[in-house]
């Protein structure tokens, strides 16, 4: 059930071809913007997963120091964890302390634009879950760093489906402990048959409760992406949820009905960089 509701639970974007650079869209700060925008330099390098599928991720700045992947939740990219600023994001943070900080994607994200293997308008594309990303995904980012950087081990830091994607390979491929020097997990995903686990936000509950029947549905009408980055979607998104908008309190209204009243705990200013709003404020 989990596993049919994490097939549209994704920051997708819809692109064909194989491109030489990260996607980029009008309004919307890329990884290296927002890195820049903090003092700091941002790579981008594209991994090869074992079953073929490309995936973007990003080292921030140049660091020798130890390298450590920090790994986002569910409905989240890696420009998550760089959105506020030097003084605020765990990834500035640990530049500061001396770690040679890796923000990865996983598949499915807009960060993975195409498959050596299927189009993304092929359903066979879409035809994976936290199951795959954490088995083919996650080793290949840390096979991928460690090369770059001829080390042994590595950091690992993980928010939510971060954390899940992190336990799936250490069950599944029990051999790439060895190279986890520690690991710092956020809101960490390990069961899921329980339903008080989902707490008491209806909309969730519905959802998971239903993931099968919801999953039929979108795709018997060939809904493979959700909520997918566009550049009309970000402006209505600024306009309808930014701190300049009037509307601001009902873009929190609408939130608040799908995750939990939280608005407490969100910077407001924010919300003028962040196309994912719904999730992507909540959790940064």
């Amino acid at each position: 059930m989990l596993a049919s509701l994490f097939l549209l639970l994704l920051v997708p974007g819809s692109w064909q071809g194989k491109p030489i650079r990260p996607p980029s869209f009008p309004g919307l700060p890329t990884v290296k913007d927002l890195a820049e925008a903090a003092g700091y330099s941002a790579t981008d390098i594209e991994v090869i997963t074992e079953d073929g599928y490309s995936i973007w991720i990003h080292r921030i700045g140049n660091s020798s120091g130890p390298p450590v992947i920090l790994q986002h939740g569910l409905l989240l990219a890696a420009d998550s964890w760089i959105a506020r600023g030097p003084d605020k994001d765990l990834a500035f943070l640990l530049l500061k302390t001396g770690f040679d900080v890796w923000l990865t994607n996983l598949r499915g994200t807009v960060y993975n634009q195409y498959s050596l293997k299927y189009s993304r308008t092929d359903p066979q594309f879409w035809n994976f879950s936290f199951h795959e990303a954490g088995y083919y995904d996650i080793p290949a980012f840390i096979d991928k760093i460690l090369k770059i950087r001829k080390a042994k081990k590595i950091f690992y830091v993980g928010h939510s489906l971060g954390t899940l994607v992190f336990f799936v390979m250490n069950s599944l491929r029990p051999e790439y402990n060895s190279k986890i020097q520690g690991a710092a997990l956020f809101s960490p995903v390990a069961y899921g048959s329980n339903p008080d686990a989902l707490g008491a936000n209806p909309f969730l509950r519905f959802s998971f409760n239903n993931a099968d029947a919801i999953y039929a549905e979108f795709t018997s009408r060939r809904i493979y992406e959700f909520l997918p980055r566009s550049a009309s979607s970000i402006k209505s998104v600024e306009e309808f949820c930014s701190n300049l908008s009037r509307s601001q309190e009902i873009c929190l209204d609408i939130i608040g009905i799908f995750v939990g009243e939280h608005r407490t705990n969100i910077d407001k200013v924010i919300v003028n960089i962040c196309y994912d709003v719904f999730f992507l404020c909540l959790f940064i």
